[in-house]
């Protein structure tokens, strides 16, 4: 409920009307969007007598009361009366019975009060120079005022509107007393009103004013209510009041719902022209200095902040629990109850007549004009033209919990606060960014959290804008701002899926792509660092995909390959548009559209379409042999690349080789129709099916079974075309005059190897070509080792070639897998051989014996051996491979005992088990006893000796019997 009290005497005259509807004007003439609007909201005598039945309320001890009562019954009994002309004579009946009365055409004095409840509600107290003092209640509310102007040309209507604000009056009081109310308190937790009138505070009922019997304190110069127990959610069974007597004596008193009682008492020296009062303690002032009162001091009396001089008008009011803002001389001071001050002075521009704390502004009463200085930052912020202004104070209500009452000296106005959001957005339009974040930390709503987030996000917005990408970072995390509000303060980037302008992405106009570097590296730090909070959002990853195209190119290719899923394919025409072909490639394979990535690769390739990020074709290779899963495409893809780089195509080949089957691509006869056009390709190609596939096939054994039929028979054929390859470039090389001997020694040995280690070539096909020429008789023999001819290839070897060291180690490799009769067959064949021809060359064969009889991995019968050797072989000669012999012979001996005597002990071992495991077991009962003690067993632990008796362990200890 709203409560306003004021005293006036006569209603408002149409001069004074006018003069409100120029102030009005005036204001609105000013071209600024002021933080405060003034409401008028005027009260007239007229309401109070709308009604005969509060006419006959009235004192009829009033001249003007009783004539005026007497003139509305008289009215009020004639139908005529509700005419228009009757009414405006009643108001000149009025006015003249006024003039005749001797009662002044305005208000002597004004005091207002107000108080928030479910409705609004105004209570005025009414003085009359000669009269008693009445205290009358009003509501307040706001109404629309709509006018219509009816345009009669075009049949148009067209509507205005503004807000006003309405009083009716509902009750009135005498209070019995003659002088001017000094002070009027409404405390809405009890529904009691406080008035000073003729020094004496009296209670009044806030819904029926009715005095409170009883109840009343004399001799009061000013009083003041503790204000924060006014604003307490929980009712309080008592408010405090602080009250200043003529007796400079400082009381306080306790009030409640039914009394009110003294608690404590200070003596002044001067009289106290002005209290305030919280929880912290008491602020005072005379007409010379200024007061305090801390009840937690241990003195006990009142405290000197500071001294004014004749020229300043004491006054002050409450800004924060136990901080208090004085008047000084052209400053206002902040001060706490202990007379410390937190903060800077106020500068005022103008020596105030009052002010007003209203969060967060001071509201400031001058000559002719309302100051209003931020409490921030302590500048003047308004100026309203306001004149003959007397008091200011709050308008309690919840719909406007701000608002501030104004009175004059015929006028009362209302002063709305523009609420904090319409004034952040003017600080912010004017660009004072720091000005509108202090202004929305400085809320104390319950939407202060939201307010104070959206003005960072606001301000962080319009700072990336402007480039202070650093400060717009810092705000977006504080203010935990939507990147999509980020991504539609950047131009070009919306739609998402639409490209960047060319000049942009080739960097022909500097100042944009720095702009744009700067904006879109603030969105990818951004959105990285808050990944966790924005990854679940469908376009997280393609904004980060758009901004990547400007800020990192050289990451958008594992980008794209991680999160491809998340990528609409339709954003491939965008890369296309912006010149990157190869990404487009990438982001068609991963969704599955391989076709078309390979035909674009395949234009990149043969510079069809230019683009500097292309890696080049080594990576086209290694995607379709990873990422191709269409084996068809893949070969396709394969077969057009042999005409660009045939080592790539071929490593394709190798690498997609699987199997043999039929429908397979990459089946073997397939590709090497494809590659007989080109000998060293083919080549290559065979000798991986050969050499490297043979190897697989014989370490995986489903393989194995799985081609035993199909690829056996195939591999022989394989097997055939290498060695026949070999031999054809072995041919041609020795009929070039310009031979390379190291290539035709590289391909001898690959064919020497493949005849050895292969079991799958034609060996008599083979053998017929070899024999045709004497180029390869080294390979004639390997093919009949081959045979298990191993009598003719050492000769070969041997007697024709002369290789004595060759035939060795071919003797020893082809051994490997035998076993020890047939070795030692194999090395006595090449020791007979090189024995027959030790005439031809005695000294080399003889050096060639002994090597292979010292020979550690040959196998021999030395008694046999001995016994072969020739006698010119002398002793001295054989010492080394006696000392052999004799060493093999004793370690084959040890090795024998060693084995032996491990094979009894692991016995023996296995007997003991096998006694231990067949020993019958032992059982343990209630009856049975310790050896020892002769007691029962309790637990199932206990000792067993030899002999079958079992004791308990701690009498095995004692006796220390156990084993």
């Amino acid at each position: 409920m709203v409560i306003i009290m004021f005293v006036y005497t006569t209603t408002t005259t149409n001069g004074q009307q006018e003069s409100q509807e120029n102030l009005l004007k005036i204001l609105s003439d000013t071209g600024r969007r002021i933080p405060f609007v003034i409401s008028q909201c005027q009260l007239k005598y007229e309401n109070c007598l709308l009604d005969v039945n509060d006419a006959d309320k009235l004192d009829t001890l009033c001249r003007v009361y009783s004539r005026l009562r007497d003139c509305l019954l008289i009215v009020n009994q004639d139908t005529i009366c509700l005419s228009i002309e009757l009414k405006q004579h009643l108001q000149k009946m009025r006015q003249l019975e006024y003039n005749a009365c001797g009662v002044p055409s305005t208000p002597l004095n004004t005091v207002v009060s107000s108080s928030a409840s479910s409705s609004s509600y105004l209570l005025f107290s009414t003085n009359k120079s000669y009269s008693i003092l009445f205290v009358h209640k009003f509501r307040l509310r706001e109404k629309s005022l709509v006018s219509r102007t009816e345009e009669s040309s075009n049949s148009t209507t067209s509507t205005t509107s503004k807000a006003d604000y309405e009083c009716l009056c509902i009750g009135s009081q005498n209070i019995g007393t003659r002088k001017p109310v000094i002070k009027l308190k409404v405390i809405s937790l009890f529904r009691r009103v406080l008035v000073l009138s003729d020094s004496l505070i009296q209670l009044l009922d806030s819904d029926s004013l009715q005095p409170i019997p009883n109840i009343k304190i004399k001799n009061v110069l000013i009083f003041s209510v503790k204000e924060t127990s006014i604003n307490r959610t929980v009712d309080p069974q008592f408010i405090e009041i602080c009250v200043s007597t003529k007796k400079n004596k400082l009381q306080i008193h306790r009030l409640d719902k039914t009394s009110i009682n003294l608690t404590y008492e200070l003596s002044v020296q001067d009289a106290i022209t002005m209290i305030g009062m919280d929880d912290y303690g008491i602020v005072a002032c005379t007409e010379s200095q200024y007061l305090s009162y801390n009840p937690n001091d241990r003195r006990g009396t009142l405290q000197n902040i500071f001294t004014l001089d004749e020229y300043t008008n004491p006054y002050f009011t409450r800004v924060n629990s136990g901080e208090f803002l004085l008047n000084g001389p052209n400053v206002g001071v902040y001060t706490t109850i202990d007379g410390t001050s937190q903060r800077a002075p106020i500068m005022w521009l103008s020596q105030p007549y009052s002010f007003l704390y209203s969060h967060p502004y001071i509201i400031v009463i001058v000559k002719d004009h309302v100051h209003v200085y931020s409490f921030l930052d302590d500048k003047l912020k308004q100026e309203i033209p306001l004149k003959n202004c007397r008091t200011v104070t709050y308008l309690q209500q919840q719909t406007s919990p701000n608002s501030i009452i104004i009175t004059t000296k015929d006028v009362i106005y209302l002063l709305e606060p523009v609420t904090l959001e319409e004034q952040i957005e003017q600080l912010l339009t004017a660009y004072r960014l720091q000005e509108a974040l202090t202004l929305a930390e400085s809320s104390s709503s319950p939407s202060s959290d939201r307010l104070i987030q959206l003005t960072k996000k606001r301000i962080g917005l319009i700072e990336f804008t402007a480039l202070n990408v650093v400060r717009a970072f810092q705000l977006f995390i504080e203010a935990d701002v939507d990147y999509h509000d980020i991504v539609a303060q950047i131009p070009n980037c919306l739609p998402l899926i639409s490209p960047w302008p060319l000049s942009l992405i080739t960097g022909d106009n500097h100042q944009l792509k720095t702009q744009y570097l700067q904006w879109l590296n603030t969105l990818y730090d951004y959105m990285t660092q808050r990944k966790f909070d924005f990854i679940l959002k469908p376009d997280y990853h393609l904004v980060l995909l758009k901004a990547m195209m400007i800020i990192k190119l050289d990451d958008i290719p594992n980008f794209i390959q991680e999160y491809f899923t998340k990528i609409p394919l339709e954003f491939d025409q965008t890369l296309i548009e912006a010149n990157m072909y190869h990404y487009s490639c990438l982001l068609n394979s991963y969704k599955g559209n391989q076709e078309q990535a390979l035909n674009q690769w395949k234009r990149l390739i043969s510079n069809e379409l230019i683009d500097d990020k292309f890696p080049g074709v080594q990576f086209v290779c290694e995607h379709v042999i990873e990422r191709i899963n269409d084996r068809q495409l893949a070969a396709n893809f394969t077969e057009w690349l042999l005409t660009y780089d045939e080592n790539l195509a071929l490593k394709i080949y190798t690498e997609k080789y699987d199997s043999e089957e039929l429908n397979d691509p990459f089946r073997s006869d397939r590709i090497i129709e494809c590659l007989r056009s080109n000998s060293t390709i083919l080549t290559k190609y065979l000798e991986y099916l050969v050499f490297q596939q043979s190897k697989e096939v014989k370490k995986d054994n489903f393989q194995l079974y799985y081609i035993k039929y199909s690829f056996l028979l195939q591999r022989e054929s394989l097997h055939t075309m290498l060695v026949n390859v070999y031999l054809d470039k072995l041919l041609r090389e020795h009929q070039n005059v310009t031979i390379d001997q190291d290539e035709t020694n590289e391909i001898r040995k690959k064919l020497q190897t493949l005849l050895i280690t292969s079991n799958s070539y034609r060996v008599q096909h083979v053998l017929t070509r070899l024999n045709q020429s004497d180029l390869f008789r080294r390979e004639v023999a390997l093919l009949y080792g081959k045979m298990n001819d191993y009598t003719q290839a050492f000769k070969i070897i041997v007697n024709e070639l002369h290789d004595y060291i060759y035939a060795e180690k071919y003797c020893v490799y082809i051994s490997y897998d035998k076993t020890i009769e047939n070795r030692q067959h194999l090395f006595h064949t090449l020791f007979k051989i090189l024995l027959a021809s030790l005439n031809s060359d005695s000294e080399k064969i003889s050096n060639a014996i002994k090597h292979l009889l010292g020979n550690s991995d040959a196998e021999f019968d030395f008694i046999e051996i001995l016994q072969l050797l020739p006698s010119s072989f002398s002793l001295t000669s054989l010492i080394d491979i006696l000392s052999h012999v004799i060493r093999l012979n004793s370690h084959t001996q040890r090795s024998k005992k060693i084995e032996s005597s491990l094979c009894r002990v692991q016995n023996e071992n296995l007997k003991r088990k096998l006694n231990i495991c067949q020993k019958p077991c032992t059982k343990l009962t209630e009856t049975r006893q310790c050896a020892h003690c002769f007691s029962q067993f309790y637990e199932p632990i206990f000792v067993l000796y030899n002999d079958g008796t079992i004791v308990h362990v701690q009498c095995a200890r004692d006796f220390r019997q156990i084993d």
